[in-house]
């Protein structure tokens, strides 16, 4: 089953931010999965894992991204560094602006096909052709206890209301420019 949901392109955009860094596309989605996913975009749990696994807290980004009680780390495993901010941002959707709780990783991967191809694996839905552009691959969808089910792009916005009530619908992205990639996680809600 698809769902359509319409949402700015101004969404994504205000998202991408970027560092100069270095980790391999399966790092980058490990550690979306591993902080991000696993502490449904909560600040608290995702920086006290962080924490523990070592990341140095770092003050990032917040201008680029909007966000508010933003907490951002970054953690170096020899020459490859990581950065890693979550907070909570309001950003548009069709005609209004919604809240949502934002978590990103990013680094300088060697592959940035390779990320998008390992978050469209992981995700188990296509790119929303209506959001992606030649710099960002975005990927919509509910997950709920049937699965995950793709949401596409359209201007409807009573649809789009009642996806956002229910607290299921997910946003993925992947941001490229060169030398930068970055994953990000978006949970919108009304």
């Amino acid at each position: 089953m698809a769902h359509r949901l319409f949402i700015a392109g101004g969404f994504v955009t205000a998202l991408v931010a970027s560092a100069a860094c270095a980790a391999e596309p399966p790092a980058l989605l490990d550690g979306l999965q591993r902080y991000c996913v696993s502490n449904n975009n909560q600040i608290a749990p995702i920086l006290a894992e962080a924490d523990a696994d070592g990341w140095q807290p770092a003050a990032v980004v917040s201008p680029l991204l909007h966000m508010s009680d933003e907490g951002g780390r970054t953690r170096k495993d020899g020459a490859m560094t990581s950065v890693l901010v979550v907070g909570d941002a309001k950003v548009p959707a069709g005609e209004t602006n919604v809240d949502a709780s934002i978590c990103v990783v990013w680094g300088n991967p060697s592959d940035s096909a390779a990320t998008v191809s390992a978050v469209s694996s992981w995700t188990k839905v296509a790119p929303n052709p209506g959001l992606s552009n030649g710099n960002m691959t975005v990927f919509t969808y509910v997950d709920d206890q049937s699965g995950r089910h793709a949401v596409l792009d359209q201007r409807d916005a009573a649809e789009g209301n009642r996806l956002l009530a229910t607290g299921n619908l997910r946003i993925v992205f992947v941001a490229t420019e060169p030398g930068r990639t970055l994953i990000g996680y978006a949970i919108p809600k009304l």
